[in-house]
C-alpha cells in the first residue's frame, strides 16, 4: 500500500467519523480525535483535518483546554456540499479500485483548481461524472417509492403520558422504543415515515434529523449539566441552514407525526414560551457512538505548525 493509498484510507475513515458526529446535519460541531486500533494515529488525524480544511470541507478551529495539554477537540464548521462531494469521491473511488494517487490528484484538482480553465480541473470533473455514472444504482421497488408512508404505530395504554416514552437511537436509522423503562418495539426511519420520497436513496427527512440533533444536545445536558447549545429556533435555523420559519414548520410536522405514531394526544414538546427552546416531553438518547462520559485524553505532543504531510516523507512532494 502506497502512502497515497494510506492517506485515502485514513481520510475516508476520518470523514465517516465526522459524519457520525454531525449526524448528517450541516453546521458547527465539536469533533474529538480518538485513538484505537481501527483509527489512524492521532497525529495523522490532525494532519488530515488540516488537509480537508485546505480542500474547503470545513473551517477548523482547535479547542485548547490549557497550555499543557494538546487540543484533542476541534470545532468544525462543515461546508456540507463540499464535504459530501469529497466523501462521495473517496467512497466510490475506492469501490472502483482507483489508485490512491489518482484519487488524491482528482480530489486536489476538483476542489483546488489553479483556474476555472485548468485542464486538470476539467479532467477531474469528467472523472467525477464518470464515477457517478458508473456506480450501480439499486432499482426501486414500489414499496420504496412510497417509503414516506407510515407503516408502524404502537399500541399503548390510552392514559400513557409522553414522559413514559423513551426513543433510543441505535444508529442513524434504527431506534428502540421504551415504555416506562421496558422495551416496547424496535423500528426505523423508513417504517415510521421519516424518509424523503423525492430521493432515490433512502434519505432521512428534516424531522428525523431534528430528533437526532436534539438527542445529542439533551444527552450532553444530562451528563454534563449544561447544553452544548440551546435548541432555540434561531440556533436550529443556523445549524440546519434553513429559515426560522422552516424550523418551526419542521417542529410542527414532527409533533403531529409523533402523535400519530404513538396515539398520544397533546404536543410532545414543552411550551416554547416556558422552556425558551425546543424541549421534548419524552426522553431522547443518541446512538451509542455519541454517548460519551468525557473527552478522550492523550499525551501525544501537539505541533500546530506541522505541514500537510501524512505518513511518509514522499508525501511532501504531493502536487500543489
Amino acid at each position: 500500500m502506497t502512502p497515497y493509498d494510506e492517506f485515502i484510507r485514513d481520510t475516508y475513515w476520518l470523514m465517516q467519523a465526522i459524519l457520525k458526529e454531525a449526524l448528517a446535519v450541516p453546521g458547527e460541531i465539536e469533533f474529538t480525535l480518538i485513538e484505537n486500533k481501527n483509527a489512524p494515529p492521532l497525529t495523522t488525524q490532525r494532519n488530515i483535518l488540516r488537509a480537508l480544511e485546505d480542500w474547503h470541507a470545513f473551517k477548523l478551529q482547535p479547542k485548547v483546554f490549557s497550555s499543557e495539554n494538546p487540543p484533542m477537540v476541534f470545532r468544525l464548521n462543515i461546508k456540507q456540499k463540499r464535504f459530501e462531494e469529497l466523501l462521495y469521491l473517496f467512497e466510490n473511488g475506492t469501490k472502483l479500485n482507483m489508485a490512491g494517487d489518482d484519487l488524491y490528484e482528482l480530489a486536489h484538482r476538483y476542489v483546488r483548481p489553479s483556474s476555472d480553465n485548468d485542464p486538470r480541473r476539467l479532467e477531474a470533473w469528467e472523472v467525477m461524472h464518470r464515477i457517478k455514472k458508473d456506480m450501480p444504482v439499486a432499482p426501486e421497488s414500489k414499496k420504496d417509492t412510497d417509503s414516506n408512508s407510515l407503516r408502524a404505530t404502537f399500541e399503548i395504554p390510552p392514559d400513557t403520558q409522553w414522559s413514559a416514552i423513551v426513543i433510543k437511537f441505535e444508529n442513524k436509522f434504527d431506534i428502540e422504543i421504551l415504555l416506562k423503562g421496558k422495551h416496547l418495539a424496535s423500528s426505523n426511519a423508513d417504517e415510521l415515515g421519516f424518509i424523503k420520497t423525492a430521493t432515490k436513496a433512502k434519505t432521512v427527512d428534516k424531522q428525523w434529523q431534528l430528533l437526532q440533533y436534539l438527542s445529542v444536545i439533551y444527552y450532553a445536558k444530562n451528563k454534563q449539566g449544561e447544553m452544548m447549545v440551546e435548541p432555540t429556533i434561531e440556533n436550529l435555523a443556523r445549524s440546519l441552514k434553513v429559515s426560522k420559519d422552516a424550523v418551526m414548520k419542521t417542529k410542527e410536522k414532527l409533533s403531529k407525526h409523533l402523535q400519530k405514531i404513538f396515539s398520544i394526544s397533546g404536543d410532545p414538546f414543552e411550551s416554547y414560551a416556558d422552556a425558551g427552546y425546543y424541549q421534548t416531553k419524552f426522553t431522547l438518547t443518541p446512538e451509542p457512538d455519541l454517548r460519551r462520559e468525557e473527552v478522550w485524553e492523550s499525551g501525544l505532543p501537539y505541533n500546530d505548525n506541522i505541514k500537510h504531510s501524512y505518513l511518509d516523507d514522499d508525501l511532501e512532494k504531493l502536487p500543489e
